[in-house]
């Protein structure tokens, strides 16, 4: 890595109130800008500011200015090398002695980007045709493909593989071994990658440093990686981050999933996302998520090692969180990834689920309430014991107050349940519904899901705890929740005929939508989605708190 590579990433990868705080009391004035008393000179009043975004700290007094390096040398009388080769320790790169930068990595840097240069090509041949049509079909368009560098490697049939490219560019064997480009076997040269969509990793600093490679066919394994080397470490690297970066200066949200491809479908659909190459989640990879953005949502598969996945980061987070950042957690319902359910359900959809995500005291909470058996004096004080022990996980005292008072209003909440006083339930909401009939209630929450049936993903959780006090509303609703969970794409128009034949449809008399709003709202409008799920919501919070 040159000289000026090397100090880039160190830019991007230290914040400069990280090393300044270090020998100067901060202050935070604003989400990225600090302020202090000048270490160059005598003052009372702070006038020393820092700021991490624009890289460069500023004093009006003494009028020293400069970046991460020039205080490094200034405070600690360092020379820029030295200076250099402290801040490159702290991330855990070396500098070479001599000239500040590895002749063997920039040549593994150039044999990638070459690789990716070729795979670009492959792709774009007349002869391989259906690989593009298998990219379009799949959404990812020549825009797509150029932003993420998308390339083609070969079938073994090939007459011009990426070995005798690298070849013809004087490339050793050795090297092609060492990235993860070839293996050996017998004293024979093979490559790594055949028959693969190839999606380059690329470090924050934009170099490629390793590929990802996707299947064309049913061929196993589906996902295939470079395997780690000098230059590829997957726990230290953030796929998707080069991406963001360059084109989003200031990110209110990002998201965490995943896979690589799940980061290029939700860029398809306009979210700035990363990825974490896997399930697990390094304490680094959280470092740079955090860097990032101030509000990151982890949306992982919805598989069962997916939702595993998001438990085990939630526990590693705990003693990590700090105030500066907001997680919140989005568990996608029917086993599908992010990109299954967008193509599913829409954007509309997707932004709800990120709505009413999970924040870290409604997991601890939620781990609790699943581990309760019973509402026995011993169950009670085992829950209690698990909430208070996440607490105390978390290091950040003001955090760690904060997350406690909220659990602790909860605990007294539920206390005062279980004692049998029957505290008003919150609404929530505030739609101030007017008071109907218990058997109104269900039949309206009926009608919504049979109107709107993709409202049944989002509330699944909470319609299934309903218990229809009405023997023949409850036929209706098990055979219209039955129908859904095994058909999501079922319409309105296959819903009301399954009820027509099974003669159900007569109790639930007048379903339109108009009809049953102009009783709540007194309008007779079009009926959306948007109001139909703000109602839903409600009146399952009605029902499961009467």
């Amino acid at each position: 890595m040159n000289n000026d590579d090397l100090k880039e990433e160190i830019k991007n990868r230290i914040k400069l109130s990280e090393i300044i705080s270090k020998k100067v009391i901060l202050k935070k004035k604003s989400e990225n800008s600090f302020i202090g008393l000048c270490p160059f000179h005598s003052e009372k009043t702070p006038s020393f500011h820092v700021h991490d975004e624009k890289q460069f700290y500023h004093c009006f007094g003494c009028e020293k200015h400069g970046d991460i390096f020039s205080f490094t040398m200034e405070f600690d009388n360092m020379d820029f090398y030295s200076a250099l080769k402290y801040l490159a320790s702290l991330i855990g790169l070396t500098v070479n002695n001599k000239s500040h930068q590895d002749n063997s990595f920039q040549n593994k840097y150039k044999t990638l980007e070459l690789s990716s240069k070729f795979f670009v090509e492959t792709l774009n041949n007349k002869k391989n045709k259906n690989v593009l049509d298998y990219l379009n079909e799949r959404g990812l368009s020549k825009e797509i493909c150029q932003e993420f560098l998308i390339g083609y490697a070969p079938s073994k049939n090939y007459d011009y593989q990426l070995i005798d490219f690298l070849k013809s560019k004087n490339i050793n064997e050795e090297e092609l071994v060492e990235i993860g480009l070839a293996k050996k076997k017998y004293n024979n040269l093979y490559g790594y990658f055949y028959d693969r969509i190839m999606i380059p990793i690329v470090s924050a600093n934009g170099k490629v440093i390793a590929f990802g490679g996707r299947t064309t066919n049913s061929s196993e394994p589906k996902y295939l990686n470079s395997p780690e080397s000098d230059v590829f470490s997957k726990r230290n690297i953030l796929f998707g981050a080069y991406n963001v970066k360059k084109r989003n200066k200031n990110i209110d949200n990002i998201i965490l999933c995943e896979g690589y491809m799940d980061v290029i479908a939700l860029f398809r659909f306009g979210y700035p996302a990363v990825a974490s190459l896997g399930t697990a989640v390094s304490e680094k990879q959280i470092d740079l998520l955090t860097k990032l953005s101030k509000n990151i949502f982890i949306v992982f598969d919805g598989d069962q090692a997916g939702k595993n996945a998001s438990i085990r980061l939630f526990d590693k987070l705990l003693p990590l969180l700090k105030t500066d950042n907001v997680f919140r957690f989005v568990f996608l319902p029917n086993n599908l990834d992010p990109e299954e359910y967008l193509i599913k359900n829409g954007k509309d959809n997707f932004n709800f689920l990120l709505e009413k995500s999970y924040y870290i005291s409604d997991i601890i909470w939620l781990m609790g309430i699943k581990n309760k058996m019973n509402d026995t004096p011993e169950e009670v004080a085992k829950f209690w014991k698990f909430i208070r022990s996440k607490i105390y996980q978390i290091k950040e005292k003001n955090l760690q107050l904060a997350i406690k008072d909220d659990l602790e209003n909860r605990i007294n909440k539920l206390r005062s349940k279980i004692r049998g006083y029957n505290s008003k339930p919150n609404n929530f909401i505030n739609l101030n519904l007017p008071k109907i009939e218990s058997d109104y209630r269900f039949k309206v929450i009926i009608a919504i899901i049979l109107n709107f049936p993709k409202l049944y993903d989002v509330f699944e959780k909470q319609l299934i705890k309903i218990k229809f006090t009405n023997n023949s509303l409850h036929e209706v609703k098990e055979v219209i929740f039955s129908i859904i969970k095994n058909n999501s794409d079922v319409s309105y128009t296959q819903l009301v005929e399954s009820l027509k034949e099974r003669d159900l449809i007569k109790f639930l008399g007048d379903f339109r939508l108009e009809a049953i709003f102009s009783k709540l709202r007194s309008s007779d409008k079009k009926i959306k989605i948007d109001e139909s799920r703000k109602v839903l919501e409600e009146l399952i919070h009605m029902v499961n708190n009467n």
